[in-house]
């Protein structure tokens, strides 16, 4: 999955070609344009939510931190 999004932003932010992507990032040019086709008839719009670049939450609010005995 990391190469898979690694793939998508190198293409969709940084307007590399797939066949410089697929070099750098050790797969075939199929692979890659088959990446590239899969996201395409997704209807996923880029930049994918999770991808986003949002500030990490503070130490502490996670669900398991509730949960720690003093």
């Amino acid at each position: 999955m990391r190469k898979v999004l690694e793939a998508l932003r190198l293409l969709f932010d940084h307007d590399r070609s797939q066949r410089e992507i697929a070099t750098s990032l050790g797969l075939s040019q199929s692979t890659l344009h088959t990446y590239v086709r899969r996201f395409q008839a997704s209807g996923i719009a880029w930049p994918h939510p999770q991808h986003s670049t949002r500030p990490r939450s503070k130490r502490g609010s996670s669900p398991a931190a509730r949960f720690r005995r003093p």
